[in-house]
This record gives C-alpha cells, structure tokens and sequence, in this order.
C-alpha cells in the first residue's frame, strides 16, 4: 500500500504502495485525475479515477505511439520534450495526504501522459519558494516535492515514471481543497521507468527528458494564499518517522477525514483495512468483506468506495463499485458489508458479489486512492488491487483473514491466511 505509503499520506499511500512493501510511507501515488474536464479543480468525475496502484506501471507500460518523436527508449534512448505541452491542467490540495499537486497531459485528449508535481505539507510555517533537485537514488518515499509522469485514460490514471535528475521549483501551494493555486516550474527533468509499489526504478525500464515545464493552476473561487486555514500547529506534528513515510497505504492506508487531525501515530495505522473476507458460505452469495479501523479515532468514509475486480481484472482497468459509504467507521471497529446470502448482525449490503474462483477487492477514498485491497487466487491479468502477491482462494465457509488481526506488510500473500472459522465483526485469531 504505497497506500500504504506516504508520509503520511497515511498508509495508503504510505503504506499503501512503497510502504506497503515497508519500503517507503506516503499514499499512493496513483491520484485521480480528472482530465476529460478540464481546470475542474481536481474533483474526479463519477466514472473517473480508477487508479492502478500495485503495479509500479509494470502492466501498464506507455505507448510508443504518443506523438511525433516518440521512440521506443529501450532501442533510441530517452523520450526527449524540449516543452511539456501542459494540456489540460488541474490541480488541488489532498488533505488526506497532506500534499498539493497539479497535472497537466502531454495531449489534447487521452490516452495521454501527465506530468504530475507534488508539494507535501511537513510543517505548519512553510515558506515558498521551495525547491528540489533530484538525483540518481532518490526515493519517492522520501520526496517533500516530488515529479512524476502518470499514463492516464478515461478510467484514471497509472503513475510510472520517477524523477531521478532536474530540479523543481514551487512558488506557491495552497493549502485548501476547496479553494487554492498552485504555481510551479521543472526544468531539465530525467525521470525513468519506476515501480511504485517498491520505490525502486524498472530494470531496463524507459525514461523521459523534459527541458521545462510550467503550471499554474487554480481550482475553487478563491485562493488562500499558501496558508493552511484549518489547520493548527498542533496538528501538524511530524511523527517520529515521518522522514520514512506510512508504507501501507496504496491505493494508501490514509483515510480522507475532513475533520480529523493527523495524529502523531498514523504514519502506519491511519485508515481502515480490509481485514477479512469470504466470498461463499451456505450459498453462492453467503459472502462478505470486513473492514477494520485501527486508528485511534473514528473515520469519516462518506463517499469512499468498496470496489472489486474478477479474476480477468474486469476488461481492463474498470472497478465494479459494490458498496459507497455515507457512514463512519469508530476507532478499533469493525464494518461488516455483506451478500444477500449473508444470515447475521451486519452494517450494509454489498451491491455485487465476490466470485468463488479469485477477484479481488479494494477500498478507495473520495479522492480515489485505493486505501488498502486484497486479490485471492492467482488473477487472470494482473490488476492494481493486488498487494504484491495475491492471498489464498477460501474454499466455502471459510475466510481470508489478516492475521494477526489488522497486520499489513502490503503482501496479501503473507498477511492473510485460511481460516476455517470466520470472525466476521470480531477481531482475527
């Protein structure tokens, strides 16, 4: 869960995906961008944002043909853009991950590249200009501005390349989601071919060159200056390992809480997990997923997304949505969402199902970023709801559990065990 991984993007990005692996500790870098509608302020559109977050672009590698010039770079080199085109820009501040960002597409229309800049909030009295000069090793993980190029299509977007030489400049990052401006400016970027669930660049893995590239991107109708204006020194107290963002959080172990302060201790336990699951019992629909919160305060998930995916990764990059929540999740608790088949105390009714054969399922936030997630079984095509390596097909009435109970490494593999007595709503033997 790089998700799992982000500083404190929460263990979602933080853990999420290069700290899921307990590599790195922001959230996962795979941000929903809503490019079909241009400067909508970085609110994704209803069919929008299926990030890939487990895949570090290994499965989603960029297309030869995206333009005149562009070459295969494993025979001619880097791709070379003089000028990043900065087509259709957007931009916003993600409170979850504690971080500012904007994009732009290297096309007019999608499929397209984007260029992605993200500015992370590590204090409550910055001060811009803020600069950063990358250099071969860096580690996204470790990055306060950070350069990245993401494919992305009507479905989301995939990030894949990492900056590893270039600087970057920002002049001004807001701090407000509803409102704000963001202004900032990369020239000589090198950014190479990178996996993102590790944190470490693809071997024999591509790379582009771009000579300069300029944003400025407002979203909202008001702006508020690059000053934080709900948060409270206090607040943003820097957790011990914060140098080492969350690694669990990929699709990012961090919940978007719109009224809760990051506490000291979420760089590795800040959003609910998928903790347990059964996908058939006394039927076919005698199925369910369980959430748990291991948080010291209650989550918000209003308008995040339990999301699922079959074993043929559902044609592509497509989610089946089968539970949006409007509830909140109290600190230490369970939340049970279950198929019509299910007899027993639960908290909501999953509008799909689970297949017996192997799927997989995620929980995504509003921005969406995919939280946390499990694949079991071995999938037809590989998609990014699987950290690492998928866990074990339950056989009926029996269940795939974290054990112990909340443990997350970001392999589903080594998290999650059989076992023959589930707990759903019950903390894992």
């Amino acid at each position: 869960m790089h998700s799992t991984i982000r500083r404190l993007l929460t263990t979602a990005l933080s853990t999420l995906a290069v700290a899921g692996c307990g590599v790195t500790t922001r959230p996962d870098p795979n941000r929903t961008l809503d490019f079909a509608t241009p400067k909508d302020g970085g609110v994704p559109g209803a069919d929008q944002g299926i990030p890939d977050s487990g895949t570090g672009g290994k499965d989603m590698p960029i297309p030869d043909d995206l333009g005149p010039g562009k070459q295969d770079l494993a025979v001619a080199g880097c791709t070379k853009i003089p000028n990043w085109p900065g087509l259709l820009p957007e931009g916003t501040y993600d409170d979850v991950g504690q971080v500012t960002y904007v994009a732009s597409t290297e096309k007019g229309a999608l499929p397209s590249n984007a260029l992605l800049i993200e500015d992370y909030l590590l204090a409550p009295n910055e001060k811009w200009p803020k600069s950063a000069t990358f250099k071969k090793g860096d580690l996204y993980a470790d990055c306060e501005v950070c350069a990245s190029i993401a494919l992305c299509d009507n479905m989301g977007c995939d990030q894949t390349f990492f900056a590893q030489g270039g600087t970057v400049t920002v002049t001004r990052a807001d701090r407000n989601p509803k409102t704000g401006r963001m202004i900032a400016k990369a020239q000589n970027l090198t950014l190479v071919a990178w996996d993102f669930d590790m944190d470490e660049p693809v071997k024999a893995g591509k790379c582009y060159e771009i000579g300069s590239a300029s944003f400025d991107v407002t979203w909202g109708a008001a702006t508020d200056g690059g000053v934080p204006q709900d948060l409270k020194a206090s607040d943003m107290t820097k957790p011990a390992d914060l140098a080492k963002p969350p690694g669990d959080l990929a699709g990012a172990d961090l919940a978007k809480i719109a009224d809760m302060a990051p506490a000291p201790d979420m760089a590795l336990s800040c959003t609910p997990r998928v903790n347990e699951v059964q996908v058939a019992g006394a039927s076919a629909t005698d199925e369910w997923v369980e959430l748990f919160n291991p948080c010291v305060q209650a989550v918000n998930l209003n308008g995040w997304k339990l999301v699922y995916r079959s074993t043929n990764n559902n044609a592509g990059m497509a989610d089946t949505t089968i539970y949006t929540f409007t509830e909140t999740i109290a600190a230490g608790a369970y939340f049970l969402i279950v198929g019509d088949g299910y007899v027993g105390m639960k908290d909501a009714t999953a509008s799909g199902g689970l297949a017996a054969a192997g799927g997989a399922v995620g929980l995504r936030d509003p921005i969406g970023f995919v939280v946390d997630s499990v694949a079991y079984e071995v999938l037809a095509v590989a998609n990014n709801l699987t950290e690492k390596a998928p866990a074990p097909n339950p056989p009926a009435s029996q269940s795939i559990a974290r054990t112990p109970n909340g443990t997350d490494t970001n392999d589903n593999s080594k998290d999650f065990k059989l076992t023959v007595k589930p707990s759903p709503r019950l903390a894992n033997p």
